[in-house]
């Protein structure tokens, strides 16, 4: 294994126990990422929720593009645009 398959990123709260983890599971799920993270990003406990992102061997670019969206919906800060309604 590579060693950074078994390195763990934590996003959000990192100092002292999250009030809330949320676990998403992935399997080739990258374009569903971006809404997910958005989702999270939207909470009212932003400041007291821990994610962590569990990725079953994915094929495509799943983690690559997972890493820069937890850090975004970790820090409240805005995802991509969308150009049109419901679509990523």
């Amino acid at each position: 294994m590579s060693e950074s398959v078994n390195e763990i990123q934590r996003f959000g709260r990192t100092n002292g126990e999250p009030l809330v983890s949320i676990i998403v599971l992935n399997y080739n799920g990258v374009e569903w990422l971006a809404r997910c993270f958005a989702s999270i990003a939207a909470q009212t406990i932003l400041p007291q929720i821990e994610t962590v992102l569990v990725d079953n061997c994915s094929t495509d670019n799943s983690v690559e593009v997972a890493r820069p969206l937890l850090f975004r919906s970790a820090h409240g800060l805005p995802g991509p645009k969308r150009r049109e309604p419901g679509l990523l």
